[in-house]
């Protein structure tokens, strides 16, 4: 009768470790869920507070409306990201970032767009106007530091314009627009974004949207000259080429006009 091959028995030792292994595990994974449970349930996962700043015209009772949340809400319902789009929908919101600081903390910065002027409504009041073309009523105190935009008719044409504006003025140093008190359209077939400023020292400036932000550098100190000079009440040109003449007087083609070189090389005509 042939020899039975003989079948290797498992170590009793190895088959313990194996179970214990998996006894580990299971409790493990059990105690994972069970402070998951626990943290979920408690006031650490919770919004302790929401803080708000940066915003002037958005009432802050709105951006907590418009937000969702509130404290007492869990904190990982909701996404940075998603509170940042939900604060977009205010017109006059440029952008806002929401930082989330565990335990329980969101920081929600709002950044509006820039005052750029101002003008009078249909009603005579006075709205401020916002880089966007966004056009808010006057709050008490605040104090007219800005041109006041005047003869903008309400048409597409011109509201068109007026957005270019508005978007040019937000791009140059308040501190160049000081002396401008007034800004009216003044379109013409040459220069369809043509403009008129009216300056708080009584002179009145030609230009176009286009040539606005290089001109303006240069308009302080040609109106220094002019005073120097004498030359009060006078129309500023600033297009290809910058001369001044007197308000009531065409514009000079003669050859008699002379020219005189200003700040930025271009040529000043006198009479």
């Amino acid at each position: 009768m042939p020899e039975l091959e003989s079948i290797p028995t498992l170590k009793k030792g190895a088959a313990k470790k194996r179970s214990s292994r998996r006894l580990l595990m299971l409790l493990f994974v059990f105690f994972i869920i069970l402070l998951a449970v626990l943290f979920f349930q408690s006031s650490v996962s919770k919004i302790s507070a929401i803080e708000i700043q940066g915003n002037k015209w958005v009432e802050t009772s709105r951006i907590q409306e418009a937000i969702g949340i509130k404290p007492g809400d869990h904190f990982f319902s909701i996404s940075a990201e998603q509170l940042e789009l939900r604060l977009k929908t205010f017109e006059v919101v440029e952008k806002a970032t929401v930082s989330k600081r565990f335990p329980g903390r969101i920081f929600i910065e709002v950044y509006e767009y820039p005052e750029v002027a101002f003008q009078l409504n249909e009603a005579g009041a006075m709205n401020v106007i916002l880089q966007n073309g966004t056009a808010l009523p006057l709050t008490a105190g605040m104090v007219v530091d800005k041109p006041i935009l005047t003869g903008w008719d309400l048409n597409e044409q011109t509201e068109a314009l007026k957005a270019k504006l508005t978007e040019t003025l937000a791009s140059i140093d308040p501190a160049l627009m000081e002396d401008v008190s007034e800004i009216r359209p003044d379109v013409s077939e040459s220069y369809p974004d043509k403009i008129k400023l009216y300056t708080r020292s009584h002179y009145e400036v030609t230009t176009t949207i286009g040539y606005l932000p290089k001109k303006i550098v240069y308009l302080r100190d040609y109106i220094y000259e002019m005073k120097q000079q004498n030359m009060t009440m006078r129309k500023i040109i600033m297009l290809e080429s910058d001369y001044s003449e007197e308000l009531d007087a065409p514009k000079p083609e003669t050859q008699d006009s002379q020219k005189v070189e200003t700040k930025d090389g271009q040529k000043e005509t006198t009479q």
